[in-house]
């Protein structure tokens, strides 16, 4: 008796099971609430165009899926002028990699304030604001310097404590190669009333960055007296906060998949005192 119960009680929870399991459609994907998000990513060169900005929805693949229609508007304000534009969505291959890159066809400008907003077809919006560089001056205030004395080059328009930035690469020429560092300077120092930025670096130290502590050459055996100095000068994004005025609303400030930046190029060179040679 007791075992036609055991052998009854199987039978319904079997039964039970395979209800609950026959209710279940496996080709519904489990209720898992992604969110909308947009990655909007764009080196913005000023000293280029056109300029294209990168839009991908980060819930999808890059795959060649993406060659449909992405299905999102974005426009380009200069909220310097209020002039506004339609973007125009191309399609790109890069390393196998499917993107939507939405061309810029005007040249940019300095210092000026650019909001890139972004609308889908379900309503959903975000918007970022890009801020350009002023236009750089570069001065070479310290030439001609001998091994260990710092060769020194001001910067002027560089406004370190809105966001920007200046980044940097020394060249010596060692044997037949030109090599090159980006590290730090010896010697930095910003004036934040005059917006001017100044760097300096000894032959020595940049030989000492290059081949390290231990293995460094001292610039009497380089074989140029020359070195090559580059630099370029990335604008920032401003945060926008949500719902003010005349701004589109969304729900949070732009995260790290949002990076629109600015940016321009400048070189120089400076000499090595001739007499370190001898």
């Amino acid at each position: 008796m007791r075992k036609r119960k055991e052998t009854s009680l199987y039978v319904v929870l079997t039964m039970l099971l395979l209800v609950i399991l026959s209710a279940c459609d496996t080709s519904i994907q489990p209720i898992v609430d992604k969110g909308k998000a947009y990655s909007i990513y764009g080196p913005l060169d000023i000293q280029k165009t056109p300029n294209y900005i990168r839009v991908h929805d980060t819930n999808d693949l890059l795959n060649p899926d993406l060659t449909k229609d992405l299905g999102v508007q974005v426009t380009m304000t200069n909220l310097n002028t209020g002039a506004s534009q339609l973007l125009k969505d191309e399609v790109k291959v890069f390393d196998s990699l499917y993107t939507h890159n939405f061309e810029i066809p005007d040249s940019l400008e300095y210092d000026t304030r650019y909001k890139f907003s972004l609308e889908d077809e379900d309503g959903y919006r975000d918007s970022v604001i890009s801020v350009t560089t002023k236009e750089t001056e570069l001065t070479v205030i310290q030439d001609s310097v001998s091994c260990g004395e710092l060769f020194m080059l001001r910067f002027t328009n560089v406004d370190l404590n809105a966001g920007e930035r200046i980044e940097t690469e020394v060249g010596i020429k060692v044997g037949v190669a030109w090599m090159y560092t980006k590290r730090p300077a010896n010697f930095r120092q910003y004036n934040s009333a005059t917006n001017t930025l100044t760097m300096g670096w000894s032959p020595n130290y940049v030989s000492e960055l290059i081949f390290g502590p231990f293995d460094w050459v001292t610039c009497s055996t380089f074989s140029s007296d020359k070195i090559k100095f580059s630099f370029t000068h990335v604008g920032y994004m401003e945060e926008v906060q949500p719902n003010a005025p005349n701004e589109l609303e969304f729900d949070q400030l732009y995260t790290p998949n949002q990076v629109v930046l600015s940016k321009y190029k400048g070189s120089t060179e400076v000499t090595i005192d001739s007499t370190v040679f001898n």
